[in-house]
């Protein structure tokens, strides 16, 4: 969605009124801008403007609760970094005092704490975790 709507404004400000901006393009850039302004303003007015694309990145749930959206619209599983801390989230929700294996055979183990924050450096209801989040046993 931020990438449509950056083209977009590119684009706008590319054909300014006055024409200043398309006027110092080669015609092989004038080329490229026409055959693209379709798409750009297609995208922009049917998926950013219906609503049917959103925003990317975190989505507050409120009460704590988080939902991942990846660039591409997905919801995915997957580790997410954000500013120094770790999250996971399964089909893009944000999971909570839960446990996390590195695989389906389980051979390594993390947990994120209430805050979906995964857990590292601690001992937790006895449970001890290393600096890279692992359980060690």
């Amino acid at each position: 969605a931020a990438k449509i709507v950056a083209a977009k404004k590119a684009y706008d400000k590319l054909m300014d009124t006055d024409g200043e901006f398309y006027n110092a393009l080669t015609s092989k850039e004038k080329k490229a801008v026409e055959a693209n302004e379709t798409l750009i303003t297609t995208l922009y007015y049917k998926l950013i403007l219906n609503g049917t694309v959103t925003q990317s990145g975190w989505v507050d749930k409120g009460n704590g609760d988080w939902d991942y959206i990846a660039e591409d619209g997905s919801r995915p599983s997957k580790w997410v970094a954000s500013g120094a801390n770790w999250y996971y989230v399964k089909n893009g929700t944000m999971l909570r005092n839960s446990w996390i294996a590195s695989d389906a055979q389980g051979t390594r183990w993390y947990y994120v704490d209430d805050n979906g924050v995964m857990v590292s450096n601690t001992t937790i209801n006895g449970y001890t975790f290393n600096s890279y989040g692992v359980w060690v046993k």
